[in-house]
């Protein structure tokens, strides 16, 4: 994937990722052809080979450049509350979105937008080695993952209020204690 500072080419990435966030709820991005997007971008298929390498690696830079989450961004040390009720906004705002990543079995964009907005919460990693902070951090992500996939395809009318409340559950002490024993 391009990681340059080049203009034209920062433009057409956002260009290409812009095009595959709506071409993708028309269809799913395997029935896609990259001669689609690149049209729909008003780019060439060379261009997107030299920017990305697949599709998924587009719609992952896609998601990951206009849905990023972040947990510390309105309180620089959220509480766990604050997690939840930040996590329950995101779903609930992008359920379109999340629904539409899990039916392309984009479910590792998913854990790395909510991995990374984790890794800086202290509520979750206090005072952990680098490793045991990455594997809690790692953990968590998961279940949030599998949370996400429950409450956008298994049950996509669910109240924020469950949702919010399964999010306690899992970054409850009783969840995860032993995580941090490690």
């Amino acid at each position: 994937m391009y990681e340059g500072r080049n203009k034209t080419a920062l433009k057409s990435q956002a260009n290409i990722a812009a095009s595959l966030l709506k071409l993708t709820q028309e269809k799913p991005l395997d029935d896609l052809s990259i001669n689609e997007i690149a049209k729909d971008a008003k780019t060439s298929r060379q261009t997107f080979y030299t920017l990305f390498e697949t599709k998924r690696n587009a719609m992952a830079y896609a998601v990951r450049e206009n849905h990023a989450v972040s947990f510390v961004e309105k309180t620089p040390d959220p509480s766990i509350e604050d997690i939840c009720q930040l996590f329950t906004d995101f779903v609930v705002n992008n359920r379109e979105l999340l629904a539409r990543l899990f039916r392309d079995n984009m479910e590792s964009a998913v854990f790395d937008l909510l991995r990374t907005a984790l890794s800086d919460c202290s509520a979750i990693v206090p005072d952990q080695q680098q490793h045991r902070a990455d594997l809690i951090t790692s953990y968590i992500a998961g279940g949030l993952t599998a949370t996400t996939r429950r409450f956008t395809v298994d049950q996509p009318t669910a109240s924020a209020g469950l949702i919010e409340r399964t999010c306690a559950f899992l970054l409850s002490q009783n969840a995860f204690s032993n995580m941090q024993r490690l």
